[in-house]
């Protein structure tokens, strides 16, 4: 089964939809496994998946339990349990009381990392740091 609405694309081998008034209200993908994955608004790659996915579009949130784990640029974050607000861009991991332990790998990033998505991309000049060209040597 595979789901597209916007930027989130979902799959799973079973999926049951509730519709409301025509629109999509929850949906509830099973699979081995379940997967999503979305832009962003910073147009970061979001992906995730986990033995069950399931997806709320009012709140513009995806639940993911069992096995679950999501990745973006480069982070992993493994839980039984992460839920991804999508509008916010929060997540909270965890599962049951003396459960598993949530696994969190975040990747370092350098100080123009964070507003450049782009491994090798050029910082651009702003008005609190002009770009410097290197003085030019002329010969007689």
């Amino acid at each position: 089964v595979i789901i597209n609405q916007g930027s989130l694309h979902a799959t799973g081998s079973k999926a049951t939809l509730y519709v409301k008034d025509g629109q999509l209200v929850r949906a509830v993908l099973e699979g081995s496994p379940a997967t999503f994955q979305e832009l962003d608004d910073k147009g970061l790659l979001v992906k995730g998946d986990a033995n069950n996915a399931n997806y709320l579009a009012q709140e513009q949130k995806v639940i993911l339990t069992g096995n679950a784990q999501l990745f973006r640029q480069g982070d992993t974050l493994d839980s039984q349990q992460i839920t991804y607000d999508m509008k916010a861009e929060v997540v909270q991991a965890g599962g049951k009381a003396g459960g598993e332990r949530v696994h969190v790998v975040i990747q370092p990033r350098g100080k123009n990392q964070t507003k450049n998505t782009e491994p090798n991309a050029t910082p651009s000049a702003s008005p609190e740091k002009p770009a410097q060209t290197p003085p030019q040597t002329v010969q007689p």
